[in-house]
């Protein structure tokens, strides 16, 4: 007995599907068997019958065998591979060949396959981000972040991780899986969802994002079986430097009647706006010169 075994061309490429390019064994692909039976002793055989436990053997038992006779037509078979045999790397099986001497003795054969079946371990991360009114542009506010990891490949991934070290401390946190049965295992066809927060800063706001007027930031999803995959996402941010001069006066008595008397101005400035503000100056060419004085800050530090 001689037992050969490919996969199924399923999409008519001509190509096999495991070395199609992608080299990707795929649950459900079909590996086709097909057996050659030949007489090799010196006596007529008869009930040639070929079995697998393994695999599903399609054929009638052959009448009669004379020496020296090949059937390579009546047999064939096939298999679906699972994703347990994906995960093993490989299928294998034994195939038997029985018949009967003209004394009505068995008379056996058998032979195996091993088909390795290549795996491709991969994993594919996005993320989202929205921040309320669409920009941030106020200190202490939260952009927040929707993270998706999936499988795509074709074994099961552990030890899936995320980071993103742009997210608040400890906020990146697995939800309810979108397909999936909510274990520690990233099943292929799987795709898990976590999310997350940042929490913007003045230091953020002043410096325009960078420059770039975007707040943006990387998340990297991992596992032992695969390399990292990262994805960004980002928000607009807004300065808007703006601010507020009062003025009050007062004189001894409400009006001034006498030379000399002196006016008195209360001055403040306030930072309307959400950026820092530098380099700020109060001039007034009224007052005497050298009077502008600054105080003790109403609000500040």
């Amino acid at each position: 007995l001689i037992k050969e075994g490919t996969f199924t061309d399923d999409d008519g490429d001509g190509i096999d599907e495991v070395t199609d390019g992608d080299g990707i064994a795929q649950v459900g692909e079909l590996i086709t068997y097909s057996f050659t039976i030949t007489n090799t002793g010196n006596v007529t055989l008869t009930g040639a019958t070929v079995t697998d436990p393994l695999i599903t053997v399609n054929g009638s038992p052959i009448a009669s065998m004379a020496p020296g006779d090949v059937d390579s037509i009546t047999y064939t078979g096939s298999y679906a591979i699972t994703q347990a045999d994906i995960d093993a790397g490989n299928f294998y099986n034994l195939a038997t060949v029985t018949a009967a001497d003209p004394d009505s003795n068995p008379v056996t054969d058998d032979d195996d396959h091993d088909e390795p079946l290549p795996q491709n371990p991969a994993l594919n991360i996005t993320k989202d981000a929205s921040v309320p009114g669409g920009t941030a542009d106020v200190a202490g506010e939260q952009i927040s972040y929707t993270i998706s990891v999936a499988n795509i490949g074709n074994i099961a991934l552990t030890g899936v991780t995320v980071a993103d070290p742009y997210a608040d401390a400890g906020s990146i946190v697995r939800g309810a899986d979108m397909v999936g049965d909510n274990d520690a295992l990233l099943e292929v066809g799987e795709t898990w969802s976590y999310t997350a927060v940042h929490t913007v800063t003045q230091a953020e706001i002043d410096s325009n994002g960078g420059g770039d007027g975007q707040l943006e930031n990387t998340a990297t999803a991992d596992s032992n079986e695969t390399g990292p995959d990262s994805d960004d996402a980002s928000v607009p941010v807004a300065p808007l430097p703006s601010l507020n001069i009062t003025k009050d006066a007062s004189v001894p008595g409400g009006t001034a009647d006498a030379a000399g008397e002196q006016i008195s101005y209360t001055i403040t400035v306030q930072n309307t706006g959400n950026t820092t503000l530098t380099g700020v100056t109060v001039s007034d060419p009224y007052a005497d010169a050298g009077s502008i004085v600054r105080g003790a800050d109403m609000v500040g530090d």
